[in-house]
């Protein structure tokens, strides 16, 4: 019984030596702050500074996101508009039913694609593809100036 208990007591005070000689030896070479509380400051200041560019990051795509959402509502204003205004040429015969048709046709097409571009380009962002976001504005600057040319085109034919 008393060997048991000597046997422990020893076992102890080891695991406790090792823990002494090991904290004495980072003293010695950190020279105050123990090497571990060392690399554990870094570690933690690595952690804030990579919390930081995240919030950024998230910030910038909620930004992002909210251009797009409001560039879509403005398109869908000016295809309202486009299309009125195509109506009210149909209907004072300054275009016949069947370029009427036409235009409409590839007013709602472009819109279309464009909605279906700017979804592409929110779920590329959020999936953080850098690459398929930077395909995708280009797409939407191609289809915005497809967009502008038919409302050029209806503009001169309303006219």
């Amino acid at each position: 019984m008393i060997r048991t208990l000597l046997v422990a007591a020893i076992a102890l005070s080891v695991a406790g030596c090792s823990t002494y000689q090991r904290e004495k030896a980072d003293l010695t070479m950190g020279g105050g702050q123990s090497y571990r509380q060392q690399q554990a400051q870094e570690r933690l200041d690595e952690a804030r500074a990579k919390n930081t560019s995240m919030r950024e990051e998230e910030e910038m795509a909620r930004t992002e996101l909210a251009d797009v959402q409001a560039k879509l509502k403005e398109v869908q204003r000016d295809a309202a508009a486009q299309q009125k205004t195509l109506l009210a040429a149909r209907k004072s015969s300054k275009i016949t039913a069947a370029r009427h048709d036409q235009l409409s046709r590839k007013l709602n097409d472009t819109t279309s694609d464009y909605y279906a571009t700017a979804l592409e380009l929110q779920s590329a962002e959020a999936a953080g593809s850098t690459a398929t976001s930077a395909k995708k504005k280009r797409e939407l600057a191609e289809l915005e100036k497809e967009l502008k040319k038919i409302d050029a085109e209806i503009s001169i034919l309303a006219k």
